[in-house]
């Protein structure tokens, strides 16, 4: 393992760095993903992107796939939750951490995958891609195909 190289992911500190200056405001205004690729980085290849915050005790997060599959778990909440709001912005992370940890193939399911239905069929390509389960769940499923989580619901409907 290359010593710029954090054992809990496949990427580099240089890849990462170049991840996170690849995405642009208008892509991402908020840095939701860009967050989620700093917390990979140490303080040194971090500080270019928090110039004047004081980090006394910087640690990039420890477990990648941790968090992750934790991620990976609200979002099927929010998923059978209705939770539009929240349910957003999760593939987007889900996305930079599939990249993070190695799964390319999950990045480019998740990327080739409709964003329909609270952005079940990314959620559901992120979670085959990196070998988590994806629940046998009747609305899940629905859902991860494009469709209401049932025939007759008025949230899925409206």
């Amino acid at each position: 393992m290359s010593e710029t190289q954090h054992r809990d992911h496949a990427r580099t500190q240089p890849e990462i760095v170049a991840r996170i200056e690849s995405i642009s405001d208008e892509v991402d205004p908020l840095w939701f993903r860009r967050r989620t690729l700093l917390g990979a980085l140490d303080l040194e290849h971090a500080r270019p992107f928090i110039p004047g915050a004081v980090i006394p005790d910087w640690e990039p997060v420890s477990d990648l796939r941790g968090v992750a599959k934790d991620l990976y778990l609200k979002a099927l909440g929010h998923l059978l939750g209705h939770r539009a709001d929240l349910a957003s912005l999760v593939p987007e992370r889900l996305g930079e951490y599939a990249w993070l940890i190695g799964g390319d193939d999950a990045f480019r399911a998740m990327d080739e995958a409709p964003y329909t239905r609270y952005g079940a069929p990314k959620v559901r390509a992120f979670a085959t891609g990196v070998g988590l389960i994806w629940p046998h769940d009747p609305a899940l499923e629905r859902l991860a195909a494009g469709e209401p989580c049932h025939p007759k619901c008025s949230r899925c409907l409206s």
